[in-house]
């Protein structure tokens, strides 16, 4: 990954190019002792990485995929881990945490789990689809299981955004 104060591009074969908004920093430390990899630092105030719009690679379309990261922080109620909605539209997928209970949830159905996020420490998580089935997994434990087949575009009026909600707060 090649990163500017304002823009990084990805490694993989798509490259993009992603607007670094307010110094996100780079390789910040890894949730793996040693390891030769890093991650993003957000501040939870008002740094996000976005600049997808309507990117035809980002279109999960009515298929099986998952959505996989690892995170670390504190005081997570209400945070946006990803957000592909195109601005409000609940029909999009968003991961963000619980508003009450630090808990994940999966935006299409709005359901969250119920497995409690340790704050400061490294956590995993993974949203799965299959055969139409929604799975979100916390640190390896099925937190919970929904429905869900409706085909995922990428939205053409808004950029998905890590970090963020789709209309600049929640960051």
């Amino acid at each position: 990954m090649s990163t500017s104060a304002t823009a990084t591009t990805d490694s993989s074969s798509n490259q993009f190019t992603v607007t670094n908004n307010n110094n996100v920093l780079f390789n910040y430390q890894s949730p793996f002792n040693n390891a030769p990899c890093g991650s993003i630092l957000f501040n939870g105030t008002n740094q996000y990485l976005s600049n997808f719009t309507n990117n035809a690679a980002l279109a999960m379309g009515s298929g099986d995929f998952t959505i996989e990261f690892w995170f670390n922080g504190a005081s997570q109620l209400n945070k946006f881990f990803y957000d592909n909605r195109g601005g409000t539209s609940a029909t999009y997928p968003h991961i963000t945490t619980g508003t009450t209970t630090s808990t994940l949830r999966w935006g299409p159905t709005n359901t969250t789990g119920s497995i409690i996020i340790g704050n400061n420490q490294w956590n995993h998580c993974a949203v799965t689809r299959q055969s139409g089935t929604v799975k979100l997994w916390v640190n390896g434990v099925l937190s919970y299981t929904a429905s869900y087949s409706t085909s995922i575009t990428n939205p053409s009026t808004t950029s998905a955004c890590i970090g963020m909600y789709g209309t600049n707060t929640y960051n």
